[in-house]
This record gives C-alpha cells, structure tokens and sequence, in this order.
C-alpha cells in the first residue's frame, strides 16, 4: 500500500487498497486526496486538494506567495504520501483575495481522465527517479 501511481505528465494518485487481484488508488484529483505541493518557480509551499476530472486546488501557506499562472507545481519535500519533485501540473489561475488563504487552481498533468496506462512503483523506488 501507498504505492505511488504515475502515468504520462505526472502522479496520477497513490494505492490504498490491496486484493489479490486489484489495487486500490486514490487520484489526486479525488476531493478527499491531499497533497504537498511546491511551485517550482518560486518555491512557494501548500497544499493541494482534488476538485474535478483533471483539476485541483493549491492553498498556501503563505499570505502573499509568488505565483502565476503557468507555474509548474510538483510535490513538495514535506509530503509524507509522495516523494519530493514528482510533476503535479501547472497553475491555471490565481485568486490571492481568497479566505482564509490564496489559491490557485491546477491542471493536473496526468490525463486521469483518459488512462490508458500507469505505472506503480514503492514509495521508496519513486524516490530515485
């Protein structure tokens, strides 16, 4: 379990369930998936929730962070469920006015909603690549 799942452009989610036969894996997409993010760029820190097929939400840690659109978002360092540089995706838009903390919303990388394929690799093997 916890398992990292990738697929082209980047991490598609992480296994939560074992059978015999199947694997369970929670998308990052998910509404109730969080996850350690860094703005490349900047370096600016948050985290990242699920919000739609192929879009997620950024809150930040702090108040008035550099970003804009276009930014490239890849898990962060103090994530405990993916290791630290995997692609995430890239920031769409930006709302800094928002409570209790800016936002931006993120087009995953990962086409989730077209998988053809995806690799699972141990969380520790994810770690060298």
């Amino acid at each position: 379990m916890d398992s990292v799942v990738s697929g082209t452009g980047g991490i598609v989610g992480r296994v939560v369930q074992v059978t015999p036969h199947t694997s369970r894996v929670l998308l990052i997409s998910d509404p109730g998936s969080q996850v350690g993010v860094t703005i490349s760029r900047s370096r600016q820190m948050g985290y990242m929730r699920g919000q739609a097929q192929n879009r997620a939400v950024m809150e930040f840690f702090d108040k008035v962070p550099d970003v804009r659109p276009g930014d490239v978002v890849t898990t962060s360092v103090f994530s405990q469920l993916y290791p630290a540089g995997l692609p995430v995706g890239r920031v769409e838009s930006v709302d800094l006015t928002k409570a209790p903390a800016p936002e931006a919303v993120i087009a995953l990388s990962a086409p989730i909603g077209s998988l053809e394929w995806v690799i699972v690799s141990p969380k520790a093997m994810a770690r060298s690549n």
